[in-house]
């Protein structure tokens, strides 16, 4: 884990990223590296092995054009995540960027914009930021894949890892590439147009 004001060196490379705020209030981040894990000399203090059954299971596909063109447009995307911190994204050329409030983020591995290709928003009713990824129960999000926006629900019962479906009951598939999951209390804003 990271807080937001360490360098992001490395997380350009990382499959999946969790951001969720820590017990100090500040946005923490949790990176799941598969194929290209970050060099030796990056700054990024933990690297772990996870056990593949606490992740969730994506199928992908090539563009999500086909797969949500009929959903809504959203290429701007603000999620408050608690009254001065936010995190946010702009949808430009296939990836969404990220910032932290106004500011562009950025892999000081290369100076590079910090680009994903998904976000998943998990609202949650009994904050417990990382731990409800693994923690039982069921709720809402939202997903952001090629400019598009898809009302989810999310669910863990125990039996394996947590499941993202969209409204009809179909698991969630995700554009090639990197995703940024958000964990909020549902009663965060999420604002986006």
């Amino acid at each position: 884990p990271k807080e937001a004001n360490e360098p992001l060196s490395g997380i350009n490379n990382a499959d999946l990223i969790f951001e969720y705020l820590a017990e100090s209030g500040k946005p923490e981040y949790t990176a799941i590296f598969h194929d290209k894990i970050p060099a030796k000399t990056s700054p990024i203090k933990q690297l772990g092995d996870i056990s593949i059954k606490k992740l969730p299971s994506f199928s992908f596909c090539r563009s999500s054009q086909k797969t949500y063109e009929s959903k809504r447009a959203a290429n701007y995307i603000f999620i408050t995540l608690n009254y001065d911190i936010s995190s946010n994204f702009i949808y430009e050329n296939g990836f969404y960027k990220h910032f932290k409030d106004t500011a562009m983020d950025f892999d000081t591995s290369n100076a590079a914009p910090v680009l994903v290709s998904n976000i998943i928003i998990q609202f949650t009713d009994n904050y417990e930021g990382m731990e409800n990824v693994s923690q039982l129960g069921m709720g809402k999000g939202l997903l952001f894949c090629g400019g598009k926006i898809i009302d989810i629900h999310w669910q863990n019962d125990g039996s394996s890892p947590i499941k993202v479906e969209d409204e009809n009951g179909n698991p969630v598939q995700l554009q090639n590439g990197s995703t940024w999951w958000v964990i909020i209390n549902k009663n965060c804003p999420v604002a986006y147009n």
